[in-house]
């Protein structure tokens, strides 16, 4: 696979990509959830985990992004949190 981008562009917002698992068990503390992935509109940040198979990282990667785009778009405003 191809290695990961280090920022996404997503609209006018350009968003860091990370793979760091401290960020990763904090969101997953913080949302009380098993977590692949995770997206903060806040800080700009898309989080993967890195153990995850290369196939996962991708579909993760996807599926925070189609998060940050309903954010963007107005057709999400907040997720439980």
């Amino acid at each position: 696979m191809t290695a990961l981008p280090k920022t996404i562009q997503i609209g006018p917002a350009a968003y860091s990509v990370t793979t760091d698992e401290q960020a990763l068990q904090k969101a997953t503390i913080d949302q009380r959830a098993s977590l692949f992935g995770w997206s903060d509109e806040r800080t700009l940040t898309i989080g993967l985990d890195p153990k995850s198979a290369p196939g996962c990282l991708r579909d993760t990667m996807l599926h925070e992004c189609l998060h940050q785009i309903l954010v963007m778009t107005g057709l999400v405003v907040e997720w439980d949190r």
